[in-house]
């Protein structure tokens, strides 16, 4: 059990896990599909598109670009934190003041921003 972690889980680096950012080959499988579906009965779907209601449009228009764009995941604000602190701890200090200085300028004119 070299590969695995002491919960049973494989080790980072292994090369039976996939690489951030990389999809599973299901999900290349089924956008290929669906990529061929459209292609295949785009005139279909341009003449029916020409019939729909504004909202039937936007419904469907959200179906087919779903399997296509990226859907937005939610990262936690503690995983924000802890990629902050991470790259915190690699950063010279003087680079840490400069950005420091930044905010504290840029806040100081948001506050003024805020009475006016």
């Amino acid at each position: 059990m070299e590969n695995r972690d002491e919960h049973g889980r494989l080790k980072k680096g292994h090369p039976g896990l996939k690489k951030k950012g990389d999809t599973h080959k299901e999900t290349r499988e089924l956008k290929a599909i669906i990529d061929k579906f459209v292609t295949d009965k785009w005139l279909e779907i341009e003449t029916e598109w020409k019939q729909l209601e504004p909202k039937d449009k936007t419904t469907l228009l959200e179906r087919l670009t779903q399997y296509r764009v990226a859907k937005k995941t939610n990262v936690s604000i503690q995983d924000e934190y802890k990629e902050l602190e991470k790259l915190l701890q690699r950063t010279p200090d003087e680079f840490i003041e400069k950005i420091s200085a930044k905010i504290l300028m840029l806040n100081a004119k948001n506050t003024e921003n805020e009475k006016e």
